[in-house]
């Protein structure tokens, strides 16, 4: 929180740190994106997006481990 410039949360830190820690599961420890994540995303981005909603894709070729395993 304190290398986050304040112009980034708006100027009310409570505000923002608590969505911080609201939001702090979405966040893998190892980096990789984890089992369900890629539908998860979707789902929240296609309940504000109708674009997402309407859109068919391949979640499975919009991330890839490699950089995080080395492989």
């Amino acid at each position: 929180m304190a290398a986050v410039p304040s112009d980034y949360f708006g100027g009310d830190r409570a505000v923002y740190c608590e969505a911080l820690l609201h939001s702090i599961d979405m966040f893998s420890e190892t980096g990789k994106m984890p089992e369900g994540g890629p539908e998860a995303v979707r789902k929240v981005l296609a309940a504000s997006l109708e674009s997402v909603r309407k859109a068919n894709f391949d979640l499975e070729s919009t991330y890839i481990n490699e950089f995080v395993t080395g492989q």
